[in-house]
């Protein structure tokens, strides 16, 4: 065998070695990831310029205020489903709680379409859909009573 040879078969070697490496690594980097990480590469790459600053606005502060402190320090890929229906249950105010799982449930499809994870744990998840009660207006009667009520107040104009 010549040297050329030799040093072509070494070059093969050490490109698959570095290859396996930056595999390695890489699959290191995604199981330390955790969802307080992901989410912000997710706004980054996926809402910013998509959604109205509001909405960004409204993501953001989901996620800091449920999020961050409580199932956000979890490793991405060590999060089930059981531990986020868990999660979503501890929330008290239903129409918060859709926000929540929608945020949550675009956020891990995204992971998964990525291959950051295996398994979409929302597709574990069941959250109680809220219901809008309907509002009634005032009848005649109680129309009067309030506009008479009201022209007592010194803020009768405000009302």
């Amino acid at each position: 065998m010549k040297i050329g040879d030799k040093l072509d078969t070494i070059d093969n070697k050490i490109d698959k070695l570095i290859s396996v490496n930056s595999a390695l690594q890489y699959s290191h980097e995604v199981l330390r990831l955790t969802l307080n990480e992901w989410l912000i590469q997710w706004i980054e790459l996926y809402k910013i310029g998509q959604v109205k600053d509001s909405t960004l606005y409204k993501i953001r502060q989901i996620i800091r205020t449920y999020i961050s402190n409580t199932i956000g320090n979890l490793f991405l890929a060590n999060i089930d489903g059981l531990t986020v229906q868990k999660f979503l249950m501890r929330v008290t105010a239903p129409r918060q709680r859709e926000h929540i799982f929608g945020l949550l449930k675009d956020a891990f499809r995204r992971a998964v379409v990525l291959q950051l994870i295996e398994y979409n744990p929302m597709q574990a998840v069941a959250v109680p859909k809220h219901v809008k009660k309907q509002s009634r207006a005032f009848d005649r009667a109680q129309e009067r009573r309030f506009v008479a009520s009201c022209k007592k107040s010194k803020y009768s104009a405000l009302f």
